[in-house]
């Protein structure tokens, strides 16, 4: 079996400056979800928090269980790390967990 090899490609001022303003985006919806999912669970989002997104579909076990998408969202800096994760429904329910989040 080979390995796989690792390309870096430097983009364009164009596209860099295009990626920039993209990043920033992405990071200012992701506070905004952050924010929204802390409120509604009574908690405060404070800085030192770790922000992160890892974005999982799950397949569901069947009736009892419906197909849904779940982003793990942000981390407390206790130890060990207490997680926020927000799940989305095929049936359009959305849902968000403070602790450990079984899929």
């Amino acid at each position: 079996m080979s390995e796989a090899q690792s390309t870096e490609v430097v983009l364009s001022p164009e596209d860099a400056a295009r990626a920039h303003r993209l990043s920033e985006e992405v990071q200012g919806r992701l506070e905004e979800l952050a924010a929204l999912s802390c409120r509604a669970l009574g908690k405060p989002l404070t800085p030192d928090m770790a922000r992160k997104f890892v974005s999982t579909l799950h397949a569901g076990s069947g009736l009892d269980e419906p197909p849904h998408h779940y982003v793990e969202l942000l981390e407390t800096p206790t130890n060990p790390p207490i997680p926020v994760t927000v799940t989305y429904y095929d049936d359009g329910t959305v849902s968000v967990t403070y602790g450990p989040f079984t899929p």
